[in-house]
């Protein structure tokens, strides 16, 4: 069995070399120091609090159906 896995990893990269995309000069989107911060911060009970009471009691969070 070791033998066929080192054989198939062996030929998968092995073989001729071939033209791979360049990100050299790609513009990435960046967000700021500050809203990184906001996304992996703890959350609030004020936040979870604001979030379920704007929510209209007849309508589905999820595709279960359950209304909060």
């Amino acid at each position: 069995m070791k033998e066929k896995v080192r054989e198939f990893f062996k030929e998968r990269f092995s073989g001729e070399a071939c033209q791979r995309v360049r990100l050299d000069n790609a513009k990435f989107n960046r967000i700021t120091e500050e809203d990184n911060a906001l996304r992996v911060g703890r959350i609030t009970d004020k936040e979870v609090k604001h979030v379920v009471c704007s929510c209209d009691s007849d309508k589905s969070s999820s595709p279960d159906d359950f209304n909060f």
